[in-house]
């Protein structure tokens, strides 16, 4: 008898213990989810998407590059501040002259972006991106 009720008494404290933890694990999901938005990259409105069209309808190739045939990737690197404001444009690739500052130029008049999160507070941040300039 006293075998039968440990028995019982161990099965009832089991199933009180999964049952606990079943109430206590979550499929990941939201956990990802959260995360995904307490830890964030700088982003520019719309996405990449809508920073390539912005791109595209800004960019005036200058008149000097054409004469010159000029061509090539321009990599630039900006900060993005913690209210989404951008400063410190800088060309990290060496290319035209004409092209880099109409790279500047471009990224000096994009929109304010979405800044970075970490732990769900805007950060400051760096960015690079490249313009590709083309004839």
């Amino acid at each position: 008898m006293k075998n039968y009720f440990f028995t019982i008494i161990c099965c009832f404290i089991f199933f009180s213990l999964s049952a606990q933890e079943g109430s206590v694990v979550s499929d990941g999901i939201e956990d990802e989810q959260n995360f995904a938005v307490q830890q964030r990259d700088a982003q520019f409105p719309g996405g990449d998407r809508a920073m390539n069209d912005f791109i595209y309808e800004t960019l005036k190739y200058p008149e000097e590059a054409i004469k010159n045939r000029a061509e090539g990737n321009a990599m630039i690197s900006f900060d993005v501040s913690s209210e989404g404001k951008i400063s410190n444009v800088h060309v990290l690739s060496r290319m035209d002259d004409a092209l880099a500052e109409e790279a500047k130029r471009i990224v000096k008049e994009m929109p304010d972006w979405e800044p970075a999160l970490r732990n769900g507070t805007p950060v400051n941040a760096n960015k690079i991106i490249t313009i590709s300039f083309r004839l």
